[in-house]
């Protein structure tokens, strides 16, 4: 079963370039609709395909990562694929809206 990982700025950086599937769920600790979309992503983990690496970025923690992404409103939650930026959703995403997207590019 996967999990949703914590990631810094350089583990980000490695599983992007990793390749396949990466979803990133773009947060910080003060922020309350994130802990929802954290507690979402947290659920759902087991029904997200293994094939798919799933981590979180705090904002705080990794600002040039975030400049990068253009990462203004938060959790924004965007979708790589090889290393390119496919999907970008910012604010809340609901189990079945984030089940369809990963679907969609499966």
């Amino acid at each position: 079963m996967s999990t949703v990982q914590i990631w810094n700025e350089e583990e980000f950086r490695s599983a992007v370039r990793t390749g396949g599937l990466v979803l990133a769920d773009f947060f910080s600790e003060w922020c309350g609709p994130c802990k929802i979309q954290a507690k979402t992503l947290d659920e759902m983990i087991a029904e997200i395909p293994e094939t798919v690496s799933v981590g979180k970025v705090d904002v705080t923690e990794a600002p040039a990562v975030a400049a990068e992404y253009m990462i203004v409103n938060i959790p924004t939650l965007i979708l790589f694929k090889d290393g390119a930026v496919l999907e970008t959703h910012v604010g809340l995403c609901g189990r079945a809206e984030l089940l369809a997207l990963l679907k969609k590019h499966l």
